[in-house]
């Protein structure tokens, strides 16, 4: 499964294929009459729906927040949540996809830790460095 990601991903690296089309790539690539209809692993998913830019957005607001909430968690535990929800979900969706049962307590625990930080940023155009600096936390 992997492997007809990745083919569809070298096909359309840059802006991929369109959300949730994952049944019909394979099925046009692979023609076995197996349905298959998610490529275990999220990240490869994002990059087929959405390209490299897609992959990049979604992989740029993750690092953020694991790296924000990693520096906050040291003054407020309240981020330990949805630092260690999200640190789970990311191993996780290497291996595996999008899950209704899992995904929208995740996406409640990241808007959850997204949240706290307006909480605990005085400011809006205040950095994590002068917060810290500033030990405003």
């Amino acid at each position: 499964i992997w492997r007809a990601a990745w083919s569809a991903v070298q096909e359309r690296p840059w802006l991929g294929w369109g959300p949730d089309v994952f049944r019909q790539v394979y099925g046009a690539m692979f023609p076995t009459g197996a349905v298959i209809d998610a490529a275990h692993n999220e990240y490869l998913a994002y990059w087929l729906d959405g390209g490299f830019f897609g992959l990049l957005a979604y992989g740029m607001a993750l690092a953020l927040s694991l790296v924000r909430w990693m520096i906050y968690s040291r003054w407020d535990r309240r981020f330990l949540l949805p630092l260690a929800a999200t640190l789970c979900y990311s191993v996780q969706a290497c291996f595996t996809f999008s899950t209704p049962i899992v995904s929208p307590l995740w996406w409640i625990l990241w808007g959850l830790g997204v949240g706290l930080e307006r909480e605990v940023r005085p400011s809006v155009g205040m950095n994590t460095k002068e917060i810290v600096s500033n030990n405003q936390i």
